[in-house]
């Protein structure tokens, strides 16, 4: 577990987690921003607007922000891992608007910076409705 800096940047801490949505998610606007990273709208706007001025960011005429030219060169240079991920996770989306269900994956230490995946369950109350399953031996045939 990373030990947070003793002097942290709160302002420096929110821009990096918004960058890092940007580029794992694509996509987010001003309220989504705020929300999720529990800042006023005005303060999220003002750290979208630093990230579209140093380029991490640009914003459509939608008014949506997504991953600017910083972040786009570096999704060109993917690790393994990253290639991976990119390659499974829209497949790993379609499975659970498929079926209603979550997928399993591991889930990235809160704090870490890669706590902004989207996707899970989309019923929480559904989550009693399947029993748990044991692996077992395969049942025995009915040949003899």
């Amino acid at each position: 577990m990373k030990t947070p800096p003793t002097y942290a940047i709160a302002s420096i801490d929110h821009a990096l987690r918004l960058a890092t949505m940007l580029q794992l998610e694509g996509s987010l606007r001003v309220a989504e921003a705020a929300e999720r990273l529990g800042v006023a709208q005005s303060t999220a706007n003002r750290l979208l607007q630093m990230l579209v001025y140093r380029d991490f960011a640009v914003q459509d005429e939608t008014r949506v922000y997504r991953a600017g030219p910083v972040l786009e060169l570096a999704a060109h240079s993917l690790s393994r891992t990253a290639l991976l991920r990119s390659v499974a996770l829209p497949h790993m989306r379609g499975l659970v608007d498929a079926v209603e269900e979550s997928s399993l994956r591991p889930r990235p230490a809160p704090g870490s910076g890669r706590d902004t995946e989207p996707g899970g369950r989309r019923d929480p109350s559904r989550a009693h409705a399947r029993p748990s399953v044991t692996p077992g031996p395969p049942p025995a045939s009915k040949e003899q």
